[in-house]
């Protein structure tokens, strides 16, 4: 069970902030750093992602869960 909050939002619209400049560093590409950068800005929309379900739980288990899958996105 999940309970929406503002920091959900907050959350999720970093995600969405870091999947276009993602977009925008692929376009890019041939650039030298520019397929490093997307690749590290996928891996914050990963963990954003994650992080607006581990706000959102309710429960220890769905919190501790979510943070499981965020900390793909850290490492």
């Amino acid at each position: 069970m999940y309970r929406w909050s503002i920091y959900s939002l907050a959350y999720a619209v970093a995600a969405v902030v870091a999947l276009s400049a993602a977009a925008m560093a692929w376009r890019r590409r041939s650039l030298p750093a520019a397929p490093y950068l997307a690749l590290a800005l996928l891996a914050m929309v990963w963990w954003a992602v994650a992080i607006v379900f581990e706000s959102a739980a309710t429960t220890v288990g769905g919190k501790l869960l979510w943070s499981q899958i965020a900390y793909i996105g850290t490492t």
